[in-house]
Order: structure tokens, then sequence, then C-alpha cells
């Protein structure tokens, strides 16, 4: 029967004419178990007795929440076996007497035939189909079918089977699905959770929306609240009609995830599949990520911040790392076995058929398998139904024709007939890229190059016209324009005063270093979007752009090349300008890499972004980001207008100069400020003020006096070195940073000088309340000044090293090169016992590492055995496979020390201290024989008594003193007595006694030693630093950069986090880049960041385009609970290396500030 055309008798509740009976009950018999994935007949009967049969209406809205269905049936006796289905993935239980559908009458229903497609495998459980004036009525309220290209009666079939599945269609972006079939897991490479961010200030008009916006996501159940250590920001943007879009910045966890790469697939294969058929269709999920559940652990990745709270996403939000390949595994497993008519691109879906039934029927399917995994598609974009030809990814699609899309080449086609020599220019210039894939190519452009002889005159001809023409249609066909491949894209985008222009190119399948073209975009700008600025512009060009060829990049990493330099630096700053912040949210959706090309190299773009006539005004079809991104989503730069997470100060440059108008505004807009006007002019304190605090109003009042310009001065009394007053501004909260900034950071009138310094330049000309603690802290704080002093007053306690038996750790380094001797030697590799001091040294031919290895090998494990630990600096040729092989195979446990810090292996330091001083004395002038006497020197070395186990190593490990030349000239033979078996006997125990009694004694005096060596350095060095998981530290800068003079170079790098303390090492990462490998330092090497417990100003300087948005919103500084605003960092002596602190002022607290 498979495969039948047969009709069935199906009914709809529409149908049931009116009547004063409820419907009958339906209800379980018997508890039944549905398994997963099956089907199963569950004994029902019918509440009452009824005579007449009774006909199935309305399924159990619970049965729907389990995705449970029902089939209709007929119950004749009041007791029938009805077919219920799980599709899910777990087994559900329908408990006796349980209620799940309802039933009327059969002869009060009107009964329809209709016609469909049956199945002996069952593939699908239909519902009960509605009648066509139901149809008409509810279908355009789920999908949109006007421009389906089917007739009356298909159209119908179409309704109905959206009306079937409405359930799995989303009515607004809070109806969503949960795909729960298997969690999706965020791996990382630390468990170390990110910093926290302090919460963003919310315009008070958008804080009821942003409440409304939190709201429904806890209602569908996509976010819970949280106590999540993994917070991460949140920004608001408006979108294009006024209302809220809500940003997430993931950098932080983004940063340190594993890169999945599971594979995309590729464009040519899909078009080239779905080409040649009858019937497209194409869905979009909605908000497909936000349908994906996340595993536990997962989703405290995935939290968030805001003026109410925390929160954490249940479900993968947009913008993370992986998104796109969690994404497509998951897509990938719900429409396995159905390729032969659907393919998924992450959440693009198109489904193709050679006829409308088996359209029909693939729709079903589909819309089964989303049942199945509850998951929804969207009903706003659902616009693209049973077409003949359609646009995916970039390509027309008609039959069996596709081509790119007329819009990827519109460019090309409109590009204007040239009026002068330089447009000409600019058009042969373009085509030149590509004269490898046109033949004759200087042939057809030889009228244009006539235009560029000397003397010529600018006439545009028949002739040129035709090549003009003719090279406008090769550069829009192959092999010019490309079809586009699975792998890297490069795009090169221009943008001039007029328009904006872009070209994406990829590597020639032919040849890699090649590059072909896939697609063209210009845009001429209007008029407003001409007075922009140059970075304005171009980063529009490059949004403009990533819009426009979404389809044919997304999923693959895409170079930008520009030529506006700045924007290289987009992608790396904190702060970004609010008006660029909507432009960079857009970014952070694409996998892109901005690089810097200069412009003499980016003809084709600069063609483009020319060529657009200003007259004509291309329909903008790009989409807004709206359409791009669904929310919420992940920005890659934010604008920070108060501190950031840790307050830093940097040289920002000059700010722009305070106009006497300016800050008169600012000063009749500062609540301080105005307050003292008021006081000035009626003597009328502010209110709530206690007696003391009006005492300290009149003590300022009294100096303070309003000049012709408007402003407020606050006049002091004459300097003891001049004899005339002298007045200075009285700076309002707006103004504090920009002046303070500009006389210690800027480098024209800055410098960073101490606190001191900076206090006095700045105190010549302004003046502010406990302007003293404000700058002492601000000083202190400041990332540049703590970075370039060289001083390091505190280490680390000495931690001796111990060991506790011959050859139980042997340190080993390597010296050299030296000069290269007859033998070919040119490095010394030493190896020291550490209970004995015994040194064993050979010379080396080379530093490679199977060279250490044998010499490793020969010189010491062959002669005196395996030592249990093994210890060495971090040098390539100690970490080779050869050494860590032969480790793993002798059990050698291996120890490496601190880089850059030589106290680590410090035996082997102090043998070279000596060794090179003895070589020194015997070897020649000209070096050439030094590797000769590297074994006398190591006798000489390990027969001398070593001051810290007060013998000769020598004696430690063998027992004896050894043989001198001289013994056998005065002594003869005394010293080389023959021993009988007997004596050998008593020898051997007395040799084993003695080396006993020698290593306890060399033990002891070594121990000793080590104690007084202990105090003596921890009584010359002042307390070690208190270090903690989660501080910020400075790294000594060891090593600068090759190429750049050390003096000018920071003695300090960072900032670090703190991410394990195991004293005296720490483990450390960058703040900066997170996802770099983290360092293991010694604590002598590191410094603490000296951080402001608050934010100084109360009120942060801004940028005067937000700070007017802000003020025009009503916005209001939102506190996060574990932010201390209201006591800044007491300054204290120790605090400050270079001065002491300030006596004369004392610190207060904000409410002390407040008041005054």
């Amino acid at each position: 029967m498979a495969g039948d055309l047969v009709k069935i008798l199906c009914a709809s509740t529409n149908d049931i004419e009116s009547s004063q009976d409820d419907p009958v009950a339906v209800r379980v018999a018997e508890t039944t178990i549905l398994p997963p994935s099956s089907e199963a007949f569950v004994p029902c009967f019918t509440d009452g007795d009824h005579d007449a049969p009774l006909m199935l209406t309305t399924q159990d809205d619970r049965l729907f929440d389990k995705s449970l269905m029902v089939t209709p049936a007929v119950i004749n006796t009041g007791r029938a076996s009805i077919l219920v289905a799980n599709p899910t993935s777990k087994p559900e239980a329908l408990y006796k007497g349980k209620h799940i559908s309802s039933a009327v009458p059969l002869y009060r229903c009107s009964s329809t035939l209709c016609t469909t497609w049956s199945d002996q495998h069952r593939p699908f459980i239909g519902k009960v189909i509605p009648s066509p004036s139901t149809i008409h009525d509810i279908s355009p309220r789920i999908v949109a079918l006007s421009h389906a290209e089917v007739t009356d009666d298909q159209r119908e079939q179409l309704a109905a089977l959206f009306y079937e599945f409405r359930d799995r269609i989303s009515t607004d972006s809070y109806d969503l699905g949960s795909y729960e079939d298997s969690e999706i897991v965020i791996k990382t490479t630390t468990n170390s959770p990110p910093t926290r961010f302090r919460p963003p200030r919310i315009p008070v008009k958008f804080q009821k929306e942003l409440d409304e916006h939190i709201n429904k996501l806890l209602r569908a159940g996509r976010i819970v609240e949280s106590d999540t250590p993994w917070v991460h920001n949140t920004v608001l943007v408006k979108k294009k009609d006024g209302s809220l879009r809500v940003c997430f910045d993931f950098r932080p966890l983004n940063d340190v995830t594993i890169p999945d790469h599971y594979p995309l697939p590729r464009i040519e294969d899909i078009l080239a599949k779905i080409a040649g058929h009858k019937y497209y269709t194409t869905l979009d999920l909605a908000s497909g990520y936000m349908q994906l559940l996340l595993s536990p652990e997962s989703q405290e990745k995935c939290g968030w911040v805001t003026h109410r709270g925390i929160y954490q996403f249940v479900y993968l939000p947009f913008g993370l790392k992986n998104a796109g390949a969690y994404f497509s595994r998951a897509m990938s497993r719900i429409l396995a076995g159905l390729e032969s008519n659907c393919l998924a691109y992450l959440d693009d879906i198109i489904i193709f058929d050679p006829d409308f039934p088996s359209h029909l029927l693939s729709l079903r399917k589909v819309f089964h398998r989303f049942r199945t995994f509850n998951i929804k598609a969207s009903g706003k974009k659902l616009t693209e139904i049973a077409r003949s030809h359609i646009t995916f990814l970039g390509h027309e699609i008609s039959g069996s024709v596709y081509s790119p899309a007329d819009r990827n080449i519109r460019a090309i086609q409109d590009f204007p007939t040239p009026t002068t020599i330089k447009a000409v220019k600019g058009f042969v210039g373009m085509a030149n890229f590509f004269r490898k894939f046109i033949a004759n190519f200087a042939s057809i452009a030889s009228p244009l190059y006539a235009l560029f002889k000397d003397k010529a005159t600018f006439v545009w001809g028949i002739e040129q016209e035709e090549a003009f023409q003719r090279l406008k249609h090769l550069l829009t066909s192959k092999p010019c324009l490309a079809f586009p491949q699975d792998k890297e894209f490069f795009l090169h985008t221009d943008g001039s005063q007029n328009a904006v222009g872009a070209a994406l190119f990829q590597n020639s399948s032919q040849d890699d270093h090649q590059l072909v073209a896939v697609g063209y975009f210009s845009k001429a700008l209007s008029d407003s979007q001409q007075k922009w600025s140059p970075t304005h512009i171009e980063l529009f060009a490059i949004i403009s752009a990533l819009r426009f060829f979404k389809a044919t990049i997304y999923g693959n990493h895409t170079t930008v090349f520009s030529d506006h330099r700045p924007l290289t630096f987009l992608l790396k700053h904190n702060k970004t300008h609010d008006n660029l912040t909507r432009w960079v949210v857009e970014l952070q959706s694409y996998d892109v890499t901005i690089e810097y090309l200069k412009g003499s190299s980016n003809v084709v773009a600069d063609a483009l972004s020319r060529a657009a006539n200003p007259q004509v005004r291309f329909q903008d079809d790009t989409p807004d980001a709206d359409d791009i991104i669904e929310f919420p989503v992940s920005i890659n730069s934010v604008f920070t207008p108060a501190f950031p997470k840790q307050p830093t100060l940097c040289c920002l440059g000059p700010p722009k100069a305070i106009h006497p108008y300016d800050a008169l505004v600012e000063q009749k807009r500062d609540p301080f400020c105005s307050a003292l006007f008021t006081f000035i002019s009626s003597q009328r304190f502010p209110d709530d003020l206690t007696d003391e605090q009006k005492r300290n109003w009149i003590t300022i009042a009294e100096h303070c006096v309003v000049r012709k310009n408007g402003c407020l001065y606050y006049s002091n009394p004459p300097r003891p070195s001049t004899s005339f007053k002298f007045d200075r501004l009285v700076v309002p909260e707006k103004l504090k940073e920009p002046v303070f900034l500009a006389f210690h950071s800027s480098p024209s009138a800055g410098g960073h000088f101490n606190w001191k310094k900076t206090l006095a330049k700045i105190s010549r000309k302004y003046f502010w309340p406990h302007m003293v603690e404000d700058i002492f802290a601000l000083v202190r704080a400041c990332d540049a000044c703590q970075r370039k002093r060289p001083n390091r007053t505190n280490q680390e306690l000495l931690l001796p090293v111990t060991s506790g038996a011959i050859f139980d750790k042997v340190y080993v380094d390597l010296t050299g090169p030296l000069h290269i001797t007859e033998g070919g030697n040119r490095y010394i590799l030493a190896m020291i016992v550490h209970f004995s001091k015994y040194v064993i040294a050979c010379p080396l031919p080379d530093c490679s590492a199977i060279t250490v290895a044998r010499a490793i090998l020969n010189e010491c494990i062959l002669k005196f055995g395996v030592m249990t630990q093994l210890v060495s600096d971090n040098a390539s040729y100690f970490k080779g496979d050869v050494i860590e092989s032969i480790g793993r195979f002798l059990r050698i446990n291996r120890y490496f020390c601190t880089p850059y810090h030589h106290e680590g292996n410090g035996a082997c330091e102090r043998v070279f201290a000596t060794f090179h001083p003895m070589l020194r004395i015997y070897i020649s002038e000209n070096q050439l024989d030094w590797d000769q006497y590297v074994s006398a020197c190591t006798f000489m070395y390990n027969t001398s008594v070593h001051t810290s186990i007060n013998n000769t190593p020598f004696f430690l490990v063998f027992g004896r003193d050894p043989v001198f030349n001289i013994d056998l000239l005065i002594q003869h033979d005394s010293q080389r007595q023959t021993l009988s078996f007997d004596e050998s006997q008593l020898y051997l125990q007395n040799l084993v006694a003695s080396l006993h009694a020698a290593w306890r004694a060399a033990a002891r005096f070594n121990a000793t030693r080590r104690e007084a060596y202990k105090r003596q350095y921890d009584r010359t060095h002042l307390a070690p630093l208190s270090i903690k998981v989660g501080d910020l530290v400075y790294l000594r800068n060891l090593a600068p950069s090759v190429g750049l003079s050390q003096k000018l170079a920071f003695p300090w790098l960072g900032q670090f986090r703190v991410i394990e303390v195991n004293p005296p090492h720490l483990t450390i990462i960058s703040v900066s880049s997170p996802q770099s490998v983290p360092k293991k330092v010694h604590m002598n090497q590191v410094k603490l960041c000296n951080l402001l417990s608050g934010p100084v100003f109360t009120t942060p300087w801004l940028p005067e385009v937000e700070d007017l948005a802000l003020s025009a919103a009503g916005a209001t500084d939102q506190p996060i609970d574990g932010y201390n605003h209201t006591v800044i960092a007491q300054p204290t002596p120790a605090s400050s290396p270079d001065d002491s602190a300030p006596h004369s002022y004392y610190p207060r607290s904000r409410s002390r500030r407040t008041s005054l």
C-alpha cells in the first residue's frame, strides 16, 4: 500500500454543530509506558454511557507539552484502543485515569474526504485536518503563502500543512523550542572565571524596556537567576526603530574557549545538489542558537550582570566562539536521513523537490523532525515557500541553472561611464587586477590606454565605449568571477567621500597564490553620511560589505583589508566611541581579522568606492543588524564611560581645550559649583547641612569669586615669592579627569611625574576640594607610572633546597658558546650532585638535544647510576624528545627552573663561576685548547674541600681521598698497599662505616650552613609580598623586544592576573590576552598593581556626544553589590615608594566630599 493514493475520513472541531452538550472526556484505562520514538495502542474509555459513536476532537494540552500525539479515532462502545505516538528521545508514561482527549457524537460532525499519501512504515502521524474555512482564516496568521508558485488547491494543502504544524512555527522572539537531545558543552582551557564587570550606566527610559526583556526571557526559560562567578558585561544598543537591543561582551569566555572545528558543508556542493528541481522552500529557525540547551556547567559560564543582579543563560546565546559549530552539529542530527531533499547551512534550511506532492511530503517530514526534537521555525522569515526560483547563499537558483546573484555583480554592471582621465585610470587599474584571467586584455583595453598618452585629448568615442562594456562583461563572468569555496575569504574595502565599495576574493583553486573575485559591492553615501569622519566611513564600508556578503562568507574566516590603519586596532581596544558600538556589535558575529593595506594596492575597492554615482541612490538591500543577528548578541568592543573593570590610567593624549564658556556651562550643571553660586549670591546653604559642614562651606565660599567671564574662581592669598593674589578655576566634577590627564599623562604637559609634582602643577591654575587625595590616588594607580619604576623593594624569603642521598638530585646546565677548539668543541656541560657537590663536566661540540642527552647518559648515568631527580633550566635542548624518553624509561623525575630566575639552578651557576677563572689560568692565549683542561679542572674542584659540606666531593662519593702525584714522589708506594682477603672484608666494613659517618656529618654541616645563610639573607631583605589568587601584578621585563633599546623599555610588563599560588612560584596569565599560555614565574619577578578601590570622581568624563545623549535620556549610575563607591584608597607612606604620602590632608569618605 506504500505510496498509494487513499481517502480517509477527516473532521474538524469547527465543523461541529453547536450543541448544549459538553464534549465527552476520554481517559486512559490502563497505565501504559510509551517507549521513545515509537507508537503504542493505549486502552481508553469515555466518561458516562453513550450509545452513539464518538469522534476524537481536541487533544489534551498536557500531551502537547510532552510532544505526544493522539491519532484521530472513532469510539463505538465507550471503550477503544487509541494509537498514541511518542516521537521524543525519552519514555513517557500515561497513567490510568489520565485525560488525553475529548470526543463528540460522530453524527454532529460534517465529514469530508481528504486526499493524502500513505506509507506502510508510518514515517509521521497526522493530526485532524481542519476545514477549508478554518484554513483560510488561520493560515495568514501563521505564514504568508501569497508568493508560493502553486495552484489554489495546492495552496490550500500548504495552508493545511502549516496549520497542522502551527505549534512548530514561532510567533515572536520569545516563542522558542528546546533541543535537549544532546546538551551543549563549552570546553575551556581554564576553570578560573574572568573578572567581574561593573554594571553599565543605564538610561532611565531604557530600564523599563530592559526589565521587560529580562522578564520575558525568564518566562521563556531562556535564563535563570544565578550567582555564577563567570560574569560578563551587558551593553545596550539602540536599533534603528528606537527600541532596545541587549548585547553581551563574551570576549573573556571566548578567549579561553577551546575551538570546535566541526566542518560546514561546501557551498558549491550544496548548490550543485539543489539545482535542477522545480519547488524550493527555505526555512529559518527562530533564534536558532537560543533553542539549544546548555549543560549545567556551561550554563554557569554564560553569566551576565545587570542593575537587577546576575543571570545565566540556560540555552546557547549568540556570540560565543563555537556557537556556529554547535548549531551545525545539532542541525546535522535533526535532519539526518533527509539529505536527499533537505540541506542546512547553519540556520538556513532549504527543501527542494521535483514535484509538488514530493515537496509537500518533504515539508511534512521536516516539520515532523522539528516536532520530534522540539524546535521551531521563524514565522516572520517563512516567506519563500514552494518557489520555482529562489536566492540561497548569495546565488540565484532556477531549475537546473544557478549563478551568482545579480546583487553581487551589480557594482560592476552599474559602473558609470568615465568622464575624466582619472576615472578611466581607476577603472583600468581595477580591470588590470584580473588581466591574468582575461585573454587579450591589452588588445581589448587598448582604446582606453590611448587616452593616457601625453597631450592626448579626452574623447570618449565608440571604441572606448565598446572596450569599457566588454571589460565589464568579462569582469562579471568566469573565470574572473569565481565560485565561492569553503575556505578563507579576503575582503578588500574602501570608502571615499561619496561612496563605499568592496570586492570579495578567494585563492584560486588552481593557484593558492592567485586571488580570484567572488563578488563586488558599492553603495553611494547619503548627504548625512558624507559628513562622517574618515574612520566612520571606512568602518561603514566594512560593515556594509559584511552584510552584503553575509550568506557567502558566514562560517569561514575572513581577512578584511582596509587602507585606513586605525581600524586595525578597533578590535583590540576595550573603549569604542558609542557611535561605533552598533557596528562593532555586528563585527562580533563574523570571524574577521582587519589588516592594513596601502591605498595604492587596494585598486579594486578604491575604484568601486569612487564609481558610485552620488546622484543615483542604490536601494539599500543589505539587511540591518536585526536581520543578521538574533538576540541576544555578543560584542567585540565596548565603550565604558567610567573606569574599566580594574581602573588604570594611561596616556590618552592632550584633551581638548577647556573654553571659559564650557567651564561655565559645566559649573552651572555641577551640583557643588551650582550650590556655591547660590551661596555667594544669596548666602543660602544647601539643605540638610550640619553645623560643621556649614563652617566648611563658609571657609571655601569666602575665597570664591565670580569673574567677568561668569566662571567661579578660588582666590588664593599671595604667595611668599610674589605680592599679588592669583585665581584658580574651580573645577566641576566632569572636568576633573581631563584636567588631571592633561597635567599628568599628556605628552605636552604631563610626563607622568610623582603626585607632588603633578599636584603642584595643577594647583597653580585649578582648584577643587580634596584635590590632594584625588591626585595621590590617581597617580598611585597610574599604569604607566607603575610600569616605569625600576625599583623592587620586596623579596621572597629564602627557601633552601634539601637532598637526602647521594645522586638523589642532580643539576645540569650548559655554558657557551665558547671559542671553538681544535677538537671542535664549543660548550661545557656540567652536572652537579646536590648532596655531595660532586661535579661531572665534559666538553661538547654543539648544544643539540641528542648531543646533550648522549653526554648525560654516558658521563653520568652509565658511570654512577640513575638519579632520582634531574633539574635543569627551560632550554630547548633539555626539553627534547630524547631526554624525555630517557627520563620516562629510567623513571627519572624531571624538574625545570623558573624562567629568568638563575637562583633556581644556583648550583650550576656557582660551578661555572669557579670554572671560568680556572680555565682562564691554564689555557693558551688563543683559547684553542680549553677543552683539554675541563677534566683537570673538574678533578681539582672535586678534590677540594667544599664549604657547604666541610669535606671534599670526591671523598663523599668514593669514601677515600685520591692519590696525587706528589704523594707518590714523597711517600713512594705507601699509598698502594696490598690487602689480604680478611683485610679486604675489614676494609669494606670500615669504608661503609666511614662513608655513612661522612655523609651524616656533611648533611649536618650543610643544614647548619643553610640555616645561617637563610638568616643572613632574610635579614637583609624586606618582607615578602602577600599575593593571592586573583591579584593583578606586573612582571619584570627581563627580555626586551629585539631591536629596541633596553634603556627606553618599560622595566615592568603587565598587567597579569594570578591564577595559582605555590610559593615561591606563581602562575600568571595576561589580562589583555587571556587566551595566551599561562606563565610560571618566581615571586621575586613580580610586584602588585596599585588599583583604585572605587571611582575617584563621582561623575566620569565622557565624550560630549555620549554625555549629551545620556543626559537627555535621564541616565543614572547603577551601583553593584561588592563594589565600594564610598571610600577611596588612603594614601600611606608605604604605598608610594618615591614620595611619602600627604600628611597635611586626611583621606575622607565620599559622604564628606558630597557635603562640600
